[in-house]
């Protein structure tokens, strides 16, 4: 008889459509059209994502509640019991289940983790997070995750330090392997259409120069910088047509969108700075920027960032601040000292004044990211690194 072959068990912290679970559900669509492994998904909580997991394949929901994990470490006995019964549905359910591998698409999954049956598998842990995010899922969990982990892979060199540097992980078992993406391929003419539609849905003049971003509406992605950036070039040149325009980070009427408006108000930059609420499809905007901005304080290796570059757009980030310097290096963009607002707003100023530079950086950035990171090209490294651990 012949034996069955061993699975892979993929885990993600959720559906919702974030960065991680992005990339992760990219990846899955990847490995089943270029890998006869089988697979099986748990995720941890709802989301939009959660019937795109289903239809590749047998998946799973944890119903990780973070609101409930916060109460639940209070000390309170019911929601403990609510755990044990939610932990033990799923230890039912995968029960009997041959895997060879857990792949494991964060280090803040130890709750599902621990839940699974005690498989005599490798684990993967991919590593898309730096310290702030490490921190405040619980260092306490992240030690236990720690221990449960076979290989580390570390979404940028940034990420491998911090592992390696804070964690006393040895760097022989960290493997970085940097984000990719799926490139979607718009013409010139396309481009060109969509940045004229974006200029007139949010009535900025033709001749304008658009600084992007883009990110949750939180401390780490640092909107309020963003806003601040802008105030900057605006009390240099309070003629100049520089528009800014953040995308997403929030549902229409969420609170954070009136405390962002409530800066822009005062300091008379409500014509000049827009913060939209998510939206399907994000490109549209990305492709009337001129310019893509992170304001993070910490951000490993985020994918807006390649999906901008991916349409011809220079980056700028600021320095110590994650993985993004190691992409924009010296040829497609700038990077500045760490929350410097008048640097950032001198770049701004550069870029706006030598269109020629930001056309020769844009190009240097879209060649860079089919070169390292379109999904073809890097994926093969993750399927690579799966098969040789599933073998073990």
């Amino acid at each position: 008889m012949k034996k069955e072959r061993p699975s892979v068990l993929f885990i993600t912290p959720g559906a919702s459509p974030v960065g991680g679970n992005i990339f992760f559900l990219n990846f899955l669509k990847w490995f089943k059209q270029n890998s006869d492994t089988p697979f099986l998904t748990v995720y941890g909580h709802e989301g939009e994502l959660a019937g795109e997991f289903a239809a590749l394949g047998e998946a799973y929901q944890f119903d990780h509640d973070f609101s409930e994990q916060r109460i639940w470490k209070k000390g309170l006995d019911r929601l403990s019991q609510r755990m044990d019964l939610r932990n033990r549905r799923l230890r039912k359910q995968l029960e009997g289940k041959n895997i060879g591998l857990v792949y494991s698409n964060a280090v803040t999954n130890y709750r599902i983790l621990s839940a699974l049956p005690k498989f005599d598998a490798p684990v993967i842990s991919h590593c898309h997070e730096l310290e702030s995010v490490i921190r405040r899922m619980g260092l306490d969990e992240f030690e236990k995750t720690k221990e449960m982990t076979t290989l580390f892979i570390a979404a940028s060199e940034a990420v491998k330090k911090n592992l390696a540097d804070n964690h006393s992980i040895d760097e022989k078992k960290i493997e970085v392997i940097r984000e990719f993406i799926p490139i979607e391929e718009y013409s010139t003419e396309q481009i060109k259409a969509n940045r004229a539609e974006v200029m007139r849905e949010l009535n900025i003049p033709e001749n304008a120069f658009i600084v992007g971003g883009s990110g949750t509406l939180y401390w780490r992605k640092a909107p309020e910088i963003f806003a601040l950036i802008a105030n900057e070039v605006h009390k240099k040149m309070p003629d100049a047509p520089i528009y800014f325009v953040w995308v997403g980070g929030a549902t229409k009427g969420d609170f954070r969108f009136f405390e962002l408006e409530f800066d822009l108000e005062r300091l008379g930059l409500v014509d000049k700075v827009r913060f939209l609420a998510h939206t399907a499809d994000p490109q549209k905007y990305y492709s009337g920027f001129d310019v893509f901005l992170l304001t993070s304080r910490e951000d490993p290796y985020p994918l807006v960032c390649l999906e901008a570059a991916a349409l011809g757009k220079p980056v700028m980030c600021f320095e110590n601040s994650g993985g993004m310097p190691e992409f924009i290096e010296q040829d497609c963009g700038f990077t500045v000292p760490y929350l410097d607002i008048g640097a950032a707003a001198e770049k701004i100023f550069y870029l706006a004044q030598n269109p020629a530079e930001k056309n020769s950086l844009g190009a240097a950035a879209a060649k860079k990211v089919r070169e390292r990171h379109d999904i073809n090209v890097a994926a093969p490294k993750m399927l690579a690194l799966i098969e040789t651990y599933l073998s073990k």
